[in-house]
């Protein structure tokens, strides 16, 4: 019978464990602890991007200044 080293043995359960585990998508794997609702998630989008807007346009149209 053969002695093992309990590291060995735990690293090998380790790697059986994660191989099995299929792989998350990365926007959960980014975002998943994040406890947001996706409407909530949306409204912030559409904010960040409607600033973004505002910034170039305002950015347009006083460049000439």
């Amino acid at each position: 019978m053969r002695q093992d080293d309990p590291r060995e043995t735990r690293a090998e359960m380790a790697e059986a464990e994660n191989a099995v585990r299929p792989r998350r998508p990365w926007r959960d794997r980014v975002y998943g602890r994040l406890k947001v609702s996706v409407r909530t998630m949306d409204l912030i989008i559409y904010v960040a991007v409607a600033l973004l807007a505002a910034t170039l346009i305002l950015g347009v149209l006083t460049a000439g200044r």
